[in-house]
């Protein structure tokens, strides 16, 4: 089992108001992981609250407002906040070290175009 995260900046196009929000899974040997959680540690831009889990969605992820992925509002578009596109699947098992991905996304609620930038490795954060 590995534990994997990732540090993800995301920016307001229109606003360039950013945060910065870790998101990480546990590798349980299945091909797409367990324990997909995501926990913003710092900035100005609010998205709405302050963890919750993540998903695989179409091309990229989705950053939802539910901590509860059996629970079936977790795929209601009620709980989804952010749309990151163009995320690969297992992105942070093949991030090299120092590597730098980016990509544009949604604001899902309030329709604003965001991008983002992931780094690898960071710093751990207490979960």
């Amino acid at each position: 089992m590995a534990v994997w995260q990732i540090e993800t900046t995301i920016t307001t196009i229109n606003t360039n108001l950013s945060c910065t929000v870790m998101i990480g899974y546990v590798s349980d040997g299945s091909p797409l992981g367990s324990h997909l959680w995501w926990q913003k540690v710092a900035g100005r831009y609010q998205f709405g609250p302050k963890s919750g889990k993540w998903g695989y969605w179409r091309d990229g992820i989705i950053l939802t407002r539910t901590a509860n992925t059996n629970d079936p509002v977790f795929s209601t578009s009620a709980n989804v906040l952010l749309v990151l596109s163009i995320v690969p699947r297992n992105f942070a098992e093949k991030m090299l070290p120092l590597e730098i991905i980016r990509g544009f996304g949604r604001h899902y609620t309030t329709n604003e175009d965001i991008s983002w930038e992931m780094k690898f490795p960071t710093m751990p954060i207490k979960k």
